[in-house]
């Protein structure tokens, strides 16, 4: 239990796996795209591990029921990507907050899903 908790520590801090998306979008970015490949690599070489996904949405655009929406169908891109890539769906657990929450001091920060590994 150590050894796998100092492996997911090394990896949380070596790598950022946060994946940030444009205004009122939920398709994730070629740039994003790298950090979902990465973290489905991780998870696949490390089968006693989970991930939380939880989607945010920015307060400067869109209503509230909008960005809370927008925040779910963020969350549940990266999942299915993650599905695609080859983790099993139940090593994935979804959330999303819409601009309810905001992770982030900066703004634009906000438009993202946060990746936990637990």
């Amino acid at each position: 239990a150590q050894k796998a908790a100092a492996e997911r520590a090394a990896f949380l801090k070596a790598n950022s796996k946060d994946v940030f998306f444009e205004i009122n979008s939920s398709r994730i970015s070629k740039t994003e795209e790298a950090k979902v490949t990465d973290l489905a690599e991780w998870l696949k070489a490390n089968p006693d591990f989970t991930v939380s996904l939880v989607g945010y949405a920015d307060r400067e655009t869109g209503t509230a029921k909008g960005n809370l929406e927008l925040s779910k169908k963020r969350s549940a891109a990266v999942a299915a990507r993650l599905v695609k890539l080859g983790v099993e769906e139940s090593r994935i657990a979804t959330d999303y907050k819409g601009d309810t929450v905001q992770p982030f001091q900066v703004n634009e920060k906000n438009r993202v899903v946060v990746c936990a590994i637990k």
